[in-house]
């Protein structure tokens, strides 16, 4: 990288929070540099909510398919 980009990306980033820069450095190692290293699977998971809990993990998610289907019409 070029002094000058690596000024301009320096100049870009200022002010951005550490989560954000964590994040960000997050998908350059997995989606442009390719790493599939034993560290890069140990990074934090992407995404503020990582340890958050959405659902009830006894819940049947394909339980209303059927009410789904009725009220938008089956896809496929």
């Amino acid at each position: 990288m070029s002094a000058e980009a690596k000024e301009k990306l320096i100049s870009t980033l200022d002010g951005v929070s550490d989560d954000n820069i964590y994040f960000l450095i997050q998908i350059v190692n997995r989606y442009m540099k390719g790493s599939s290293s034993a560290a890069a699977k140990e990074e934090r998971p992407i995404g503020m909510y990582k340890d958050a809990n959405f659902y009830d993990h006894n819940w049947d998610i394909d339980e209303d398919n059927e009410k789904i289907a009725m009220m938008f019409g089956e896809i496929g």
